[in-house]
């Protein structure tokens, strides 16, 4: 009877909020649960939804935009929908749970998993490498290094050298060609900010290994699972390359990318979502449930700075955009075999816009006639910053 008197009062109070935190079981262990109901987000936002949609729908035929979008106002989703196909060939439509490739998108979901390993006091941003890898060569290089792009590392997509690309290779992979070949760093530590996919690549690894279990498994149990996110996994090569994901990349018009023998590597990329189960992130962040507000604001303060161009500002996993109001846009692109995504935030005003699509193209990469829909004076500043840094739109467009 106290079982059921419990039941009930958690559903009276579930119906009445959007977002609430409860304790379930999974595998013989209790989580806390970020319930979203996505649904009772969706408004009409009147004269901005139906903009939105004329403007989507003159982009998918002038432009050939193929994906997915969801943008939000006020935490209020205004606007979501699919334009074009998962594939070509069979001619499947895309849906709202679509699941695609994040590319570089992946990294600030990285970065949220070393935060959360930083909250749980199982380490600290400025930590060696060398404490958690043993004869790791490069001294000096740290964790908050990784994280914003300054550690000067050497880049393992260039090391072609020495690597069978008949397999895939894997993040253990790239740790062991750097113990074993030592190759040349491209600055010394925390001098330069130089985007790098090592740098994440050997992020997740840390994830496994520090948490004692895989980046997969940690990513799975601490974020996907307990955010709701039931269409989001981890590529995992030994798996995943014999099955027939239903969202296909696409290089140019309808050829079909192949996979890549980088693909075995993640964190830096690799990871898989849909439009609704990154909005459950976004708003999760908002709300300190994966992470304190410390290191929710720490992500988002300055570590990697580029004074000519206001678009190459690096947090902690973010890319970084400042008005001349304070107000700050935080951001990520991704491109790989295909795909192309965007999440963006202004925390301040908890806007959000994502973009997913499967077809190489750039058009969605200029988000600002999206973000003068949705909100005409923030898309001014941005681009008055923009006139002022003398930086195309095109600058944003970097995996």
């Amino acid at each position: 009877m106290i079982a059921f008197i419990i039941s009930l009062l958690l559903y009276v109070f579930s119906s009445g909020s959007e977002v609430i935190k409860s304790m379930t079981s999974h595998k013989e262990k209790s989580h806390p649960h970020y319930i979203l109901n996505v649904d009772s987000l969706k408004i009409d936002a009147g004269d901005k939804t139906r903009k939105m949609d004329l403007y989507f729908r003159s982009l998918c035929t002038s432009a050939k935009f193929n994906g997915n979008v969801l943008i939000a106002e006020n935490g209020k989703i205004i606007y979501a929908n699919s334009y074009g196909f998962a594939n070509f060939k069979t001619r499947d439509s895309l849906s709202l749970q679509s699941t695609f490739q994040l590319a570089s998108a992946s990294k600030p979901i990285t970065a949220t998993a070393i935060l959360m390993l930083k909250d749980r006091a199982l380490l600290q941003l400025d930590d060696p490498i060398s404490k958690y890898i043993e004869n790791f060569p490069y001294e000096n290089v740290t964790i908050r290094m990784l994280l914003s792009h300054k550690s000067g590392l050497p880049n393992y997509m260039h090391f072609y050298e020495n690597i069978d690309q008949s397999k895939y290779l894997s993040n253990q992979d790239v740790i062991d060609y750097l113990l074993k070949y030592n190759p040349q760093m491209q600055n010394a530590p925390g001098k330069r900010f130089r985007y790098n996919n090592t740098n994440f690549a050997i992020l997740s690894y840390l994830v496994g290994k520090i948490s004692g279990t895989s980046f997969e498994r940690f990513v799975e149990d601490s974020i996907f699972e307990p955010l709701g996110m039931k269409n989001s996994y981890v590529f995992n090569f030994e798996t995943d390359q014999a099955v027939q994901i239903p969202v296909r990349g696409y290089r140019y018009s309808h050829v079909e990318a192949d996979f890549s023998y980088l693909d075995g590597v993640v964190g830096d990329k690799g990871i898989y979502s849909n439009v609704e189960d990154l909005f459950r992130f976004d708003q999760a962040l908002y709300d300190e449930f994966l992470l304190k507000q410390e290191s929710i604001e720490e992500s988002i303060q300055f570590e990697g700075r580029d004074a000519s161009n206001p678009y190459q500002n690096y947090g902690l996993g973010w890319r970084l955009t400042q008005l001349s109001t304070g107000k700050k846009i935080v951001f990520h692109t991704g491109q790989w075999n295909g795909f192309s995504s965007l999440i963006l935030r202004v925390p301040e005003d908890r806007h959000t816009i994502i973009f997913l699509g499967n077809r190489k193209n750039n058009c969605f990469m200029n988000f600002y006639s999206i973000l003068a829909i949705l909100d005409e004076d923030l898309a001014n500043q941005m681009m008055q910053l923009s006139i002022q840094q003398n930086s195309p739109d095109s600058s944003l467009v970097q995996p």
